[in-house]
């Protein structure tokens, strides 16, 4: 035999393995962790968007529309039911068009660690370890639905 041969043979087992790698994969795939996503909101089509895409993707979901019941624009009561849900990461708004009050004093009431706060306002805030602009796009853009759950599964 020639060394050509003893290096087809070597390419040919190569790509034997490669295949049997990437066909294992296929196989097992890599279990998902289900995160409990809460998402706090004053819009509710905002709310539901975000809520229908994470829970398609197997999370639990708390969509919690502020106007809505059982929360009448009371953050005290936006705070019991977030916080006794326990969620693992929580998407809040700022501007929750309740006069004086924002997101950021849900967020104190909530007292939940920053990294666990993902802002959904238009500019970042401070309150928040992250930033997700686009609530407004998520129903309407596979791109902006993928950043999505990349921030939940991350």
């Amino acid at each position: 035999m020639t060394i050509y041969t003893y290096y087809s043979i070597i390419l040919l087992v190569l790509q034997t393995l490669r295949f049997e790698a990437r066909l294992g994969e296929a196989e097992f795939p890599k279990e998902q962790i289900v995160k409990r996503v809460a998402i706090i909101d004053d819009r509710l089509e905002f709310v539901e968007n975000m809520g229908n895409i994470a829970s398609a993707a197997g999370h639990e979901v708390l969509a919690v529309s502020i106007f809505d019941e059982p929360y009448c624009m009371d953050l005290e009561k936006v705070a019991r039911v977030v916080g006794g849900w326990k969620p693992d990461i929580v998407f809040i708004d700022h501007d929750l068009q309740l006069g004086q009050k924002t997101g950021e004093d849900l967020a104190r009431i909530l007292a939940l660690p920053k990294k666990m706060l993902i802002g959904t306002s238009l500019y970042n805030q401070t309150y928040c370890q992250r930033h997700f602009d686009g609530k407004g796009r998520i129903s309407s853009d596979q791109a902006v639905s993928r950043e999505f759950l990349e921030i939940i599964e991350e």
